[in-house]
């Protein structure tokens, strides 16, 4: 059985050390809210999601390595992106697993946080792209043009 729900402030701990196992780690980053998923009571992954005024920036995504390959990570951001009416914006490596959720490729925005909070310039840059998820209804941003 699977749990998914909005952190807690007495879930510090247990953020900090999912962000440590998962090598998610983004202090400098503002959050407004952090999701964290339990599989069978056991911590097993979590997503991190910022209001930035225009739009949403969906940060840390991720699931714990014995736990990958079952759907989890499906299931949590179903939940984190359910009812969004704002744009959301992420950077990955694996644009493909996001397109799924109807996120595209685009050129990031200005009000976007810097791809070095996320230490892309030390993974690997040529592959990380920044992806969007159009909310309904909506096909550009201004920041396009």
């Amino acid at each position: 059985m699977i749990k998914i729900r909005l952190a807690r402030p007495e879930d510090k701990h247990l953020i900090a050390y999912l962000e440590r196992r998962l090598e998610l780690e983004v202090p400098c980053l503002e959050v407004n809210e952090t999701w964290l998923l339990e599989a069978k009571g056991e911590p097993a992954g979590l997503a991190r999601i910022t209001d930035l005024g225009p739009a949403y920036f969906l940060s840390s995504v991720g699931i714990v390595p014995e736990k990958r390959g079952q759907g989890f990570a499906r299931k949590l951001l179903e939940t984190i992106l359910e009812g969004r009416e704002k744009d959301i914006y992420l950077y990955t490596i694996i644009p493909e697993f996001f397109f799924r959720f109807g996120f595209e490729t685009t050129a990031p925005a200005s009000f976007l946080p810097s791809r070095n909070l996320f230490s892309c310039h030390l993974c690997e840059p040529e592959k990380c792209f920044c992806l969007v998820r159009r909310r309904a209804g909506k096909r550009f941003s201004s920041d396009q043009f």
